[in-house]
């Protein structure tokens, strides 16, 4: 489970539990409470929490509520509809392609404090910056070596560059922007990655290299 928990591809984990019940309030059945418990439990063992938050459709209604406080008794965690740090999902089971299907319910108990799409090199944020996630995963995909040289136009925050340093090995990295303020805000996601990454001001379209530079580019 911790092996998971430091994914860089997924943006959360949860335990699924699945119920075949007809509506939430049946998630209060003795068992059927036993069996979130026992997931919460289980997430309180690998991680802290301080607070359960459930989301689901309907949340205010007297019914997940109700269901919130019995979880907060039993648990000892207190129930925080804002800041609730032990998220738990509650929502119908996806059709997939049977439409006709008995749809369960299902109860998702999120295995981490925060998303694992935040990450710790990010100290200022940018808008419009692509998910760590995402560029993680777009970077896997370009089978990264040593001896590369990768240039990132139009590099934004930082993203790429700042998930390249932490991840992969490489050789050199380059970052080029238009925007002050983005490279502004790259120096500083970067920071523990100035010796070998270097940011510029330059326009993608005029690039101020030679010629075969680099040899992967990513944006």
């Amino acid at each position: 489970v911790k092996n998971l928990l430091k994914l860089k591809s997924a943006s959360n984990i949860y335990i699924c539990l699945s119920f075949d019940v007809p509506r939430p309030k049946s998630l209060q059945a003795e068992e059927n409470l036993k069996h979130i418990v026992s997931a919460i439990s289980f997430v309180r063992s690998v991680n802290k929490f301080s607070g359960i938050r459930i989301e689901a459709a309907g949340k205010d209604s007297a019914v997940l509520k109700e269901l919130g406080g019995r979880l907060s008794n039993e648990t000892k965690l207190p129930l925080d509809s804002e800041n609730g740090d032990l998220v738990i999902r509650i929502r119908l089971e996806p059709t997939g392609l049977d439409k006709k299907a008995t749809r369960k319910w299902e109860v998702l108990v999120r295995t981490t404090p925060r998303p694992l799409s935040i990450r710790d090199w990010k100290k200022k944020d940018y808008p419009g910056a692509i998910n760590p996630v995402i560029a993680f995963s777009i970077l896997k995909l370009l089978n990264i070596k040593e001896e590369d040289s990768i240039i990132n136009s139009m590099c934004g925050s930082g993203t790429f560059l700042a998930e390249l340093y932490e991840n992969f090995k490489f050789k050199e990295a380059t970052g080029i922007d238009i925007s002050k303020n983005a490279l502004e805000i790259a120096h500083v996601n970067c920071e523990n990655a100035k010796n070998k990454i270097q940011l510029a001001e330059a326009d993608a379209t005029s690039l101020p290299f030679e010629n075969n530079a680099f040899n992967i580019g990513v944006t």
